[in-house]
């Protein structure tokens, strides 16, 4: 039997990218106290963000943020760049340093070994092909330098997911996904020993 993974060239992807982009789009364009209210996870990972990058053994000076989202992760001596496919959430952003992806597999548009340090909150578990983005975004970043990211995993919403199967199962008798797949951590752990990190 053939195993099929999300890197499967033949496998249809499992997001709809041009949708995502739509969706990031019409966040943008809400009132901003409207998506302060709604984006409290983003903030959260965005300050535990900030103290992890303070945990680095020198500040990085230029710093990749891959999928801009809600937050800004900048500090006093360093530059940072916000990569995403969303045109209206990098007009969020006051810093001028921004780069409008083609795709968010496709870091193409990306100097290699630009970046003292590239990070991601929360955009990650939208990938198609994880690791192929993982390869690119290492080729971005000088020799020695973090790639630190934060992603929903398999037990996000855990309660929820139970909640929605014994719904289905109750009314008609089946399952429907009804919540996007997400990795379980060892996953990731094995992944990035693979791409040789």
């Amino acid at each position: 039997t053939k195993v099929y993974t999300r890197t499967n060239k033949y496998m249809k992807p499992v997001f709809d990218e041009a949708r995502l982009i739509a969706k990031r789009n019409t966040l943008a364009a809400l009132k901003q106290t409207a998506l302060h209210d709604s984006s409290y996870l983003h903030r959260m990972m965005c300050e535990r963000m900030k103290e992890r990058l303070k945990d680095v053994n020198c500040v990085p000076s230029s710093i990749l943020q891959y999928g801009s989202g809600h937050c800004r992760l900048e500090f006093d001596k360093s530059t940072t760049t916000h990569a995403d496919t969303s045109e209206s959430m990098l007009e969020m952003h006051k810093n001028p340093s921004k780069i409008l992806l083609p795709s968010m597999q496709d870091l193409s548009l990306i100097e290699n070994d630009s970046y003292d340090a590239a990070v991601s909150i929360l955009s990650m578990h939208w990938l198609n092909d994880p690791s192929s983005v993982l390869k690119q975004l290492h080729s971005k970043v000088r020799t020695n330098s973090p790639i630190i990211g934060c992603f929903f995993a398999q037990d996000t919403l855990k309660e929820l997911r139970s909640s929605l199967q014994l719904a289905n199962a109750e009314r008609k008798g089946g399952y429907t996904p009804h919540m996007s797949p997400m990795i379980r951590r060892a996953e990731w752990g094995s992944l990035l020993k693979s791409l040789g990190f």
